[in-house]
């Protein structure tokens, strides 16, 4: 289960760094969202990853299921895509025990 709320800010908070991942998106659908994505996590546990991930239909709380992806099924997929993929720097950081997790999304807009 997700459950997301998005607020607009200046720049990320400076907060300890758990994770930091570059993330490439694309969508290929909307209803339902069905998206894939390519993330390069950076740091000590650098590697490459691929995924897709199904999400219902809601508002603030959604069901969605992720399943691994390998690099060819990913690049098989992304020509069905709708358009450029979505850069985004993702990065958690440690609020007080909490998680607290943003996404810098397409920088150069």
């Amino acid at each position: 289960m997700e459950i997301e709320r998005r607020f607009l800010a200046p720049h990320p908070p400076e907060l300890p760094v758990l994770r930091r991942l570059l993330v490439e998106q694309s969508y290929l659908t909307l209803l339902p969202e069905v998206r894939i994505r390519r993330c390069r996590s950076l740091g000590p546990d650098a590697g490459l990853l691929f995924d897709l991930t199904i999400k219902s239909q809601g508002g603030l709380v959604r069901q969605e299921i992720i399943k691994s992806l390998t690099e060819e099924e990913y690049a098989a997929l992304l020509p069905m895509a709708g358009g450029p993929p979505i850069q985004k720097d993702y990065t958690a950081l440690d609020l007080d025990g909490l998680v607290l997790e943003c996404s810098v999304v397409d920088r150069d807009l």
